[in-house]
């Protein structure tokens, strides 16, 4: 997965989020099944445009468990130059490209966490 900018000219901007299918290994049984009795799976040809019920519905739920994997950020993205890539997660903030997308999704930017310091003192008397 990756996200690019586009620069559209003047203040106009745009983001493209890339996602290609491909198998993490920690996809739903139905996906695996499938991959494992058709072994082009995911980078079947496309040359026939005739995919039966099974092979739809077998990319549309690896489709969802890639884009629900991104989006809950248990999957990483690739962000910044294409010579110099960044991995960044989509539920961090602070990466320009990733907050943009979010924003224009309409989701909230999600908070840092943050740190608390307990002092204790020691009575060495």
């Amino acid at each position: 997965m990756a996200i690019g900018s586009i620069d559209y000219g003047g203040d106009d901007k745009g983001y493209l989020v890339y996602i290609k299918s491909s198998l993490s290994s920690d996809e739903n049984d139905y996906i695996r099944d499938y991959a494992r009795r058709n072994d082009t799976f995911p980078h079947e040809t496309t040359g026939d445009q005739f995919f039966s019920e099974e092979q739809f519905e077998v990319y549309r739920a690896l489709g969802f468990h890639m884009t629900h994997g991104f989006l809950a950020g248990d999957h990483s993205v690739a962000v910044g130059p294409g010579t110099d890539p960044r991995m960044a997660r989509f539920t961090e903030a602070g990466e320009k490209a990733i907050d943009a997308v979010r924003a224009a999704l309409g989701l909230p930017e999600p908070r840092r966490p943050t740190v608390s310091v307990t002092a204790t003192m020691i009575d060495q008397g």
